[in-house]
């Protein structure tokens, strides 16, 4: 059980209510981005994927020819596995405009990282 979360396994919302005690790691613009052609009318696309759905990725680049913003949920061998198959995929490659954002799932808690900031 996690310090401070006052709920039960039985809640349906304490896996949600656990993962708010979790400081996650991001690597914000993973691979290159270029917004130079974005323009104030554009409609960005603004999504989340994890990596078992990675394979949808390169249908949803093929017919969203827009700006995107996309959210990688996975771990640290995951986001490797990612950055081969984005250099390797032509429409990947293509594609400028698709901001990459990794979150990783290996977090530390809240109470981890004011330990380690008060170690400081």
């Amino acid at each position: 059980m996690f310090v401070g979360l006052k709920s039960s396994e039985d809640d349906e919302c304490y896996e949600f209510k656990r993962e708010q005690l979790i400081v996650h790691r991001t690597h914000l613009y993973y691979l290159e981005y270029d917004n130079s052609s974005v323009s104030a009318s554009d409609v960005t696309l603004v999504t989340q994927l994890s990596a078992d759905r990675l394979q949808m990725l390169e249908q949803l680049c093929d017919h969203w020819p827009g700006p995107i913003s996309l959210a990688l949920y996975m771990s640290d061998a995951e986001a490797h596995q990612f950055l081969r198959y984005a250099m390797q995929t032509p429409v990947l490659t293509a594609r400028r405009n698709v901001a990459y954002h990794i979150v990783y799932k290996d977090g530390v808690s809240v109470a981890q990282v004011r330990a380690c900031n008060q170690s400081q």
